[in-house]
């Protein structure tokens, strides 16, 4: 996946997104986790 991505511009073949969405869905959930920890942390940081 990262050679298709290296090689965005010169590359001729057709990105599989379904593929792509497969292989990176679980980092995007924790990324999605770990900002609304961070948010939850401001907020309670404010009220002290």
């Amino acid at each position: 996946m990262m050679k298709i991505i290296d090689d965005w511009e010169t590359s001729r073949e057709e990105m599989d997104w379904y593929s792509f969405q497969q292989e990176y869905r679980d980092y995007i959930d924790l990324l999605g986790e770990v900002a609304r920890h961070v948010f939850h942390l401001r907020i309670l940081k404010e009220m002290k």
